[in-house]
């Protein structure tokens, strides 16, 4: 009879240890407000360069994030962010895991100003995604149109200011050399239409950016002119973009088309069909007519989480 009691005693202690333990770790992260977000994108590809075509499965800005925030006592935000790259096709190939190569940063917000260190996506490629009917995703013209320069900017600072209707944003890397990247941008908005205006200057490289869009009744048209000059030469380019949500359906359609100097010509086409919120297959066609000519069509499956 003591035997049983002492068996049952215990297992009321296990209980409320495990109880506890659940409660503390809960509270744990309740106080850190973590958070885990990220995305797998895979599609299945065929592209033709010039004469020759190649079959292969496409990972498309796959990754997983992990970030965190503090509110501090004077109304400022902490955050910091771990946004690491997931080779979704195929984990085991290629170059290891770099944990936060995507962004990593750590910043503080207040009264409408945001300042963060280490690496990010940029504001000069930010005006061009933001401004592209594709938002520079699988099946995107944007780089193969304007000079897109670099993606992100690594041990950089980031500041931007939002005002109202309007948002100015400088970034600058800190890696102590003469070709240091500074990149600026500026977007305000006047009822349906957005305006941009960005700049990337690295050195002798600059480029420029103008970008204005506009959305009404499930319609979105994106209109964007860059220049660029340095070391490759002049470049002007010009791109015009639309998508097109389909009355009630889950069904969105898109397309674009673009000019460069030096005689390139690029068009795509795609469309979405929502399966819910968070998950969507897409398909894109893609056609540059270039030095060497490219196409490619896609079809692919999206999770966010």
């Amino acid at each position: 009879m003591v035997v049983k009691h002492c068996i049952k005693l215990k297992e009321i202690i296990m209980k409320k240890i495990a109880l506890a333990t659940i409660l503390a770790a809960a509270s744990i992260v309740a106080s850190a407000q973590v958070s885990v977000s990220g995305a797998v994108r895979t599609f299945a590809d065929r592209t033709t360069t010039g004469g020759a075509t190649v079959d292969s499965m496409v990972n498309d800005s796959s990754r997983i994030a992990f970030s965190a925030t503090e509110k501090l006592a004077n109304g400022a935000t902490v955050r910091a962010v771990l946004d690491t790259a997931v080779a979704a096709t195929d984990p085991t190939t290629g170059a290891s895991t770099q944990i936060g190569n995507r962004q990593s940063t750590i910043g503080v917000s207040a009264a409408g100003a945001t300042v963060q260190l280490g690496r990010n996506l940029n504001s000069y490629f930010l005006a061009i995604a933001n401004t592209d009917a594709f938002t520079t995703d699988y099946g995107t013209i944007a780089g193969d149109v304007h000079n897109i320069r670099t993606v992100r900017s690594g041990s950089a600072a980031f500041a931007s200011y939002t005002a109202g209707p309007v948002t100015v944003a400088v970034d600058r890397t800190f890696a102590d050399t003469a070709t240091d990247t500074t990149t600026y941008s500026v977007v305000g908005k006047l009822g349906p239409v957005t305006g941009t205006a960005s700049q990337y200057q690295a050195g002798s490289e600059k480029s420029m950016l103008l970008a204005a869009q506009a959305s009404y009744a499930g319609v979105a048209l994106t209109v964007s002119h860059g220049t660029s000059s340095g070391a490759a030469g002049d470049k002007v380019s010009n791109l015009l973009g639309a998508s097109m949500k389909l009355g009630s359906t889950p069904v969105t359609v898109k397309g674009s088309y673009g000019v460069a100097t030096g005689s390139v010509v690029a068009y795509n086409l795609g469309a979405d069909y929502a399966l819910s919120k968070r998950t969507g297959i897409s398909a894109a066609y893609r056609n540059v007519d270039a030095a060497t000519d490219v196409k490619s069509f896609g079809v692919g499956l999206t999770h966010s989480f």
